[in-house]
């Protein structure tokens, strides 16, 4: 499911947010195309990751102006959304 769409649900929207620092400390620190190379941290991978950054994303995608970025956000989102599917 596209995960402007189920952050619609303010229900959903609140628990990505309430999780957020969970899902960040066990998202993973790889990427394809990396062949499989660790790092030592998910920050190398885009902007900051904070709670902050995650709740102005939720907003941009239900008023439609998220513009993906393939950032570390965005795994961490794309992870939670698969749970919700």
């Amino acid at each position: 499911m596209d995960p402007a769409e189920l952050f619609t649900d303010p229900e959903l929207a609140d628990e990505f947010l309430d999780r957020f620092e969970d899902l960040k400390a066990h998202a993973p620190t790889s990427r394809p195309g990396m062949g499989g190379a660790a790092l030592e941290s998910l920050d190398v991978l885009g902007a900051e990751l904070t709670r902050d950054n995650a709740a102005a994303a939720v907003t941009a995608m239900r008023e439609g102006t998220y513009e993906p970025d393939n950032s570390a956000l965005e795994a961490i989102i794309e992870r939670f959304t698969a749970r919700c599917t």
